[in-house]
């Protein structure tokens, strides 16, 4: 038997039982986000000063320099990134682990392994624990990831995403739900399994429940991430164990969500910028846009750097000079997603 704890993908034959404390929300998560805000918010005023005389921010007592800044805007961007980071270090400290895009608690209890399982647009990372004797297949999985949908239809792959040659869906049970301010569906799915790795021949059912939500950041942008979160139990006899549910409970209900990168719709927006360069006669201007891009997709080793902002600030301007002022937004979210995952993840490579 396989029990499984998914974030990523998900499948089951006889749908699990529902899990009153699992399915009812995100009461851990919230409780657990909103105490490690208030800390990361304490921490800002303590350990860090704001020098707007000189455009900068340093830490405190020792004024060690952290970054300068242009405009007011910018360091509001810049202190969300710091917030961020220090928001990622207080749930760390609460047994919380951290993966693009969001965070959990991983299952507790013995016997738990951890790998990554990777696909076309992402890694999961995968928590399995052996749940009976080998030759019995029985197990338990917790699986994270992320990946990219061009339009938000969230159950699309939920109905649609199974080797046929290896899986029979029964049953799919599918519902709304919101968490922490994202749009997601709740979904249990029952299959029978007859690819089991050294137990061929065999038939299994799979069990799965999870939750599978579209990422809150940039909402506006193509494509969008989807976070999947599920747990799932694999067995040929003996039935769900609901004995292992309370391992995989504080996986289920500690998701947060963190900034993701958003360095490939910065590239999309700025080849759109090259373009619009080159055909109004700019080419010096498109130049340095591609020099630029060139920089942003080499390793950052531990330099920050606010220049991919200047540009898509600049690439906003010309749009609005156009009259194309949805896309100016766009462009200008961007900017200030960039300052603010870029400026977490610099402070996190220095370990401050």
């Amino acid at each position: 038997m396989l029990l499984v704890a998914l974030a990523g993908c998900a499948g089951i034959p006889e749908v699990p039982p529902s899990n009153g404390a699992v399915d009812a929300g995100p009461s851990r998560a919230e409780r657990d986000r909103n105490a490690c805000i208030g800390a990361a918010q304490s921490a800002l005023g303590g350990d860090f000063v704001v020098d707007k005389r000189a455009r900068r921010v340093v830490t405190r007592p020792e004024g060690r320099l952290l970054v300068r800044y242009a405009t007011d805007d910018e360091l509001d961007f810049l202190l969300d990134g710091l917030v961020d980071h220090l928001l990622e270090a207080c749930l760390a400290r609460r047994g919380y682990q951290g993966f693009p895009g969001f965070l959990i608690v991983p299952p507790r209890g013995e016997g738990w392994t951890r790998d990554s399982v990777k696909r076309a647009s992402s890694v999961d990372i995968v928590f399995t624990r052996s749940a009976g004797a080998a030759d019995t297949g029985h197990a338990a999985l917790v699986l994270a990831g992320v990946t990219e949908v061009e339009m938000p239809q969230l159950t699309t792959d939920l109905r649609n995403e199974w080797n046929p040659a290896r899986f029979t869906r029964v049953s799919i049970d599918v519902s709304p739900q919101t968490w922490l301010g994202a749009d997601c569906v709740r979904y249990r799915i029952a299959a029978r399994d007859r690819g089991v790795p050294g137990l061929a021949g065999e038939v299994f059912t799979l069990g799965v429940r999870g939750i599978r939500c579209l990422h809150p950041d940039l909402p506006g942008q193509q494509p969008r991430r989807v976070v999947d979160l599920s747990y799932s139990q694999r067995f040929r006899s003996g039935g769900w164990q609901s004995a292992i549910d309370g391992e995989v409970e504080p996986a289920l209900t500690s998701l947060i969500w963190s900034s993701v990168s958003p360095t490939p719709q910065i590239l999309a927006a700025l080849r759109d910028y090259v373009k619009l360069l080159g055909e109004v006669g700019r080419s010096a201007g498109a130049a340095d846009v591609v020099e630029q891009m060139a920089r942003l997709q080499q390793p950052s080793r531990g330099i920050f750097g606010i220049e991919p902002a200047e540009r898509l600030r600049s690439y906003a301007a010309v749009l609005r000079g156009y009259g194309r002022q949805a896309e100016a937004r766009e462009a200008e979210a961007l900017a200030a997603a960039h300052l603010r995952m870029n400026f977490r993840e610099y402070l996190r490579q220095r370990g401050r």
